[in-house]
């Protein structure tokens, strides 16, 4: 059973690492469609630079994230057969490192502008 739990809370990492990844993407793709519906001009600096830029500001707050996750669910490992687990350690997870995601996102933007 141990083996089957490690696994699982591998595929779980992965998961929410490739989703993060993911809305990052999206996230670029709606700036781009935003701009041009204003009709905005698209320099080469704003199609190949900035997606990069927003990747990386994206994927340090998805491994703080996950980071926090995997903290908070070895704290609370003989929890799980309450009924709102998931919702009780999310809410945990972003009170610890909503702050910091938030800080770090707004610094990051701010000085990559």
């Amino acid at each position: 059973k141990q083996w089957y739990q490690r696994r699982v809370r591998a595929k779980a990492k992965v998961t929410i690492g490739l989703v993060g990844v993911t809305l990052v993407l999206v996230s670029v793709t709606c700036a781009l469609g935003i701009t041009s519906y204003f009709r905005l001009p698209a320099t080469l600096v704003v199609v190949e630079v900035v997606p990069f830029l927003v990747l990386a500001v994206g994927v340090d707050n998805v491994y703080i994230l996950v980071q926090s996750l995997q903290k908070k669910m070895e704290e609370r490992g003989g929890e799980k057969e309450k009924e709102d687990f998931v919702r009780v350690l999310f809410r945990d997870v972003l009170q610890d490192v909503g702050p910091s995601m938030l800080m770090s996102s707004v610094c990051q933007t701010v000085f990559l502008l």
